[in-house]
């Protein structure tokens, strides 16, 4: 019973989660990934692999998502800290009602090197340790059954990959450092990594908004959509625009005709950080069927060689310094909420 109590945990973790979230046959549902992982820091099991499920691991220790394993020896007294290789693994569930739709994993950042694999199915190597890396693993689930994925990752000096020097200013924290998510989509959705927005024209009398939204129909027929947007400045709805197209079978299409104007737009400015909603809902024959939302903000911003740096054509002084993604007791493993 012991050498499966890990496995029953984390898949009850994940099925309550989808439970409390509802999965439903429409729109993106993003559930929370981060509880039930299982965690292994040793360099002889990082050069084997653990990626199978008959692999034993009922003494590896439970942790949550975001976690770097860096996050005690960067800040003793001793000098140096781990850089090797660990594994993470995590048993979950997809209920067979979703089959039909998209499902992917989305993690937030690994770092610094990763490999990934879903039910023992190996999804590749990956060096970029500052980015989100997204799976889509909807081909290899097994639908109300249990499923694993299995990520080893490794911190270790590399001159090939940045920062590569030996000697550093900062520590190269290892680990499942950002959120966790898993994402269910429908077969005709938006591409959030390819929706643009840009204001080609700003001015307190008169702005322009323009949205460039990449649509995704993974169905085996052209499908015709509808793109509608509005522009909300708190309670009160600024304008909406909408676009109609045909995307064909199996193909992405930017929809990149979504323009509006915004009359009076409150500029954003450190001082006055206005900023309005934009909503984009993506249709079919009358339903809608996915959803983005995000803030945005209209201002001019230029250089001078001479004059200096101007916002909104004032100009504005402006004071940095160096902040590291590293906290006390957490490295750089810092949640959303803080």
């Amino acid at each position: 019973m012991k050498k499966y109590a890990n496995r029953i945990l984390c898949i009850i973790t994940v099925l309550s989660l989808i439970s409390a979230h509802g999965y439903s046959k429409n729109g993106r549902k993003i559930i929370d990934f981060n509880s039930g992982w299982l965690f292994e820091q040793d360099d002889w099991i990082g050069l084997n692999n653990t990626s199978q499920f008959g692999w034993s691991d009922s003494a590896w220790i439970h942790l949550q998502t975001p976690h770097t394993y860096n996050a005690d020896d960067t800040f003793d007294p001793v000098q140096g800290y781990y850089r090797g290789f660990v594994w993470y693994r995590k048993y979950f569930r997809v209920p067979v009602t979703e089959k039909g739709r998209i499902v992917k994993i989305n993690f937030g950042a690994i770092g610094n090197v990763s490999e990934i694999w879903v039910n023992e199915k190996y999804y590749g190597r990956t060096t970029l340790g500052f980015v989100p890396i997204e799976i889509d693993i909807t081909n290899d689930i097994n639908w109300d059954s249990d499923n694993l994925v299995a990520v080893r990752v490794q911190n270790l000096r590399d001159d090939e990959i940045p920062p590569g020097r030996w000697r550093m200013d900062y520590n190269l924290y290892g680990g499942i450092y950002r959120e966790v998510s898993l994402i269910s989509l429908p077969t005709i959705h938006f591409n959030k990594d390819e929706f643009i927005v840009t204001t080609p024209v700003v001015d307190e009398k008169e702005s322009q908004i323009k949205v460039s939204a990449t649509v995704f129909n993974q169905n085996k027929t052209n499908e015709p959509v509808e793109i509608r947007c509005r522009i909300i400045d708190g309670d009160k709805l600024v304008t909406s625009f909408t676009q109609k197209t045909i995307i064909p079978s199996g193909l992405a299409v930017a929809c990149s005709n979504l323009v509006a104007n915004v009359p009076l737009a409150k500029l954003w400015s450190p001082e006055s950080p206005d900023l309005y909603k934009l909503e984009a809902e993506l249709f079919q024959n009358g339903k809608q069927i996915d959803e983005i939302s995000l803030k945005i903000g209209f201002r001019t911003s230029h250089f001078d060689s001479e004059k200096g740096y101007f916002i909104n054509g004032k100009p504005l002084k402006l004071r940095g310094l160096n902040r590291h993604q590293c906290y006390p007791g957490l490295g750089n493993a810092v949640p959303v909420r803080l």
